[in-house]
């Protein structure tokens, strides 16, 4: 009689773990598809080139151009950003408003050889790497912390199903990379490879603003090694750019720094 009990037990576990993944299976295609519609409608109205310079990308589009001119000791300059806006940006999107780069020089070095390409292909392959280290990040958690195999569609179906995420890939953020440093750098702590930490932490500063919470607490755990790693890989980076930064005009040890006006970012 026990035994019946506990198969039939089982035998309910089962089905719930099934009908569970199911559901999430079906939250994640859905909310695919609705994604897919959505972009399809506003590249329909708007063209793929007015969409693809829109968002946060058209930012950095901006902020790569100046630096592609030759103009790189300018990179923060109020009506130097103005006028390459209106020169890349108007005649695809209607935009009375400023739309200011206010990432850091690195972001736009890296998308600047990206600018000689058509728009909508270089806003593509900066959404196809984007997904990339979308995915990266999610592997890192789900090899480095198992979830149980009853909450780990559940978990994925909510990561498929967040907001932001969608948000922050329509218009062309950098979180997704941040996103995998954070993760890549709980990872590499946790498994104790603290040389890897400190260069996940270097990829964290795409987002300046986050690293001081973050050094403070590896400051109070005395993880020096991956503090060194994360210094010295930032350093190597600067470095490595700065033949490429000399002959774009940024060598000048002033460079103008004005803090733009607000603009909505998530």
């Amino acid at each position: 009689m026990r035994r019946m009990a506990l198969d039939t037990y089982d035998l309910g576990q089962s089905r719930t773990v099934e009908r569970l993944r199911l559901a999430c299976v079906t939250t994640i295609a859905i909310t695919t598809i609705l994604l897919l519609f959505c972009w399809a409608n506003t590249i329909d109205q708007q063209g793929l080139t007015t969409f693809a310079v829109g968002g946060d990308f058209g930012a950095t589009l901006i902020g790569a151009r100046i630096i592609r001119d030759g103009n790189g000791t300018l990179l923060y300059d109020p009506a130097t950003q103005q006028a390459t806006q209106a020169r890349l940006l108007t005649p695809y999107v209607d935009r009375p408003d400023w739309f200011p780069y206010n990432h850091t020089p690195l972001e736009a070095l890296i998308i600047a050889p990206l600018i000689a390409l058509p728009y909508p292909v270089s806003y593509l392959l900066w959404l196809a790497g984007s997904l990339l280290a979308v995915s990266l990040a999610i592997r890192l958690l789900w090899t480095t912390f198992p979830l149980p195999k009853d909450v780990r569609w559940l978990a994925l179906g909510a990561v498929a199903a967040y907001p932001f995420l969608h948000s922050g890939l329509w218009l062309g953020q950098n979180t997704p990379f941040v996103l995998l440093g954070l993760c890549g750098l709980v990872v590499a702590l946790h498994r104790e490879r603290f040389w890897l930490a400190g260069v996940a932490l270097a990829l964290v500063a795409l987002k300046p603003q986050l690293l001081p919470i973050l050094l403070l607490l590896l400051v109070f755990q005395r993880r020096w090694q991956t503090l060194w790693m994360a210094f010295g890989t930032l350093s190597v980076v600067t470095f490595a750019m700065m033949p490429w930064l000399v002959q774009r005009g940024m060598s000048s040890p002033v460079v103008r720094h004005r803090a733009p006006c607000r603009r909505r970012s998530i």
